[in-house]
């Protein structure tokens, strides 16, 4: 049971590994999506790239270029979310309690915790800059393909 103390919520060892647990597995769903993310991605890049000539005026080449940049990006930053990073050697994450042996367990869990937090956030904001990219490309080719079926092939 949680008790309070001058406006700071203390919670048992077992509650905060439960809540670690639940982080952890919050993280590995988000990591999933970006993974799934990364494959229609890249089927996106081809499929436009096999029909950059299909839009033969300037300004649906420009459209079309900019939306198959903003798809890269896309792409660059969803591999980049799902690449995994640098974990230092006294990290308990990374190495196990072997790498702090003498550490209070309080203190890990606050480790554990910050980084798994900071790891939810960062693929949060991550995955929603990554699928905002793709919406714009597909908006822009949308556009691109309808200024080419309305006004230039009457």
């Amino acid at each position: 049971m949680p008790s309070a103390g001058a406006g700071v919520v203390a919670y048992s060892e077992r509650e905060a590994w439960e809540f670690v647990h639940f982080l952890s597995a919050h993280l590995a769903s988000l990591e999933t999506r970006a993974a799934i993310l990364i494959p229609a991605q890249v089927a996106a890049l081809i499929a436009l790239w096999t029909q950059f000539y299909t839009f033969e005026e300037t300004l649906l080449h420009v459209l079309v270029w900019i939306a198959w940049t903003a798809l890269i990006l896309a792409l660059v930053g969803a591999a980049w979310l799902i690449t995994p990073g640098r974990v230092h050697r006294t990290s308990v994450v990374g190495h196990g309690l072997q790498a702090r042996p003498d550490a209070d367990r309080e203190e890990i869990v606050r480790e554990v915790c910050a980084i798994v937090q900071e790891r939810v956030r960062l693929l949060h904001v991550g995955l929603r800059v990554s699928v905002g990219l793709t919406i714009v490309a597909l908006g822009l080719v949308i556009v691109a393909y309808a200024l080419d079926k309305i006004f230039l092939h009457r």
